[in-house]
């Protein structure tokens, strides 16, 4: 019973967050999705999962370095998300590529960062590029 209030109430928040912000899928990592999966489905709502999401790090970090770069990410006054974004580390790969890292494995979280990292991975989708993505807009 516990299981399913708290599926109503995740279903819930991601309807009035796809009304208020036109969402239009959830995009996630693997952990845990097996068990949303089928009432996120049930409500009609696409959840696509990146079953190997440290490989798009090296895929996106060009996008993320600019970004930044330019000033086109700004979290605002979100204490929360510039937490998680403070709690990654870049780790250079063998073949030149970057991966996403907590700094300390035990103490820091990082799962805004990431969340925000599976949204870029689509963002070709919605996103017009010389546009700011203003997360200071975005109620958490």
């Amino acid at each position: 019973m516990m299981m399913l209030s708290i599926f109503r109430t995740l279903l819930i928040g991601f309807l009035q967050q796809q009304q208020k912000y036109n969402l239009t899928k959830v995009i996630s990592d693997n952990f845990r999705t097996d068990i949303v999966r089928r009432p996120f489905e049930e409500a009609g709502i696409p959840l696509e999962v990146i079953k190997n999401p440290t490989a798009i790090h090296g895929l996106l970090a060009p996008r993320i370095d600019t970004m930044f770069a330019k000033k086109q990410i700004v979290f605002g006054d979100n204490p929360l998300m510039r937490w998680f974004t403070n709690n990654v580390a870049v780790k250079m790969q063998p073949d030149g590529s970057k991966k996403y890292i907590k700094k300390d494995e035990v103490r820091r979280k990082t799962d805004g960062f990431h969340a925000m990292l599976h949204a870029l991975y689509r963002a070709d989708e919605i996103l017009e590029y010389d546009q700011p993505f203003i997360m200071a807009d975005i109620s958490f």
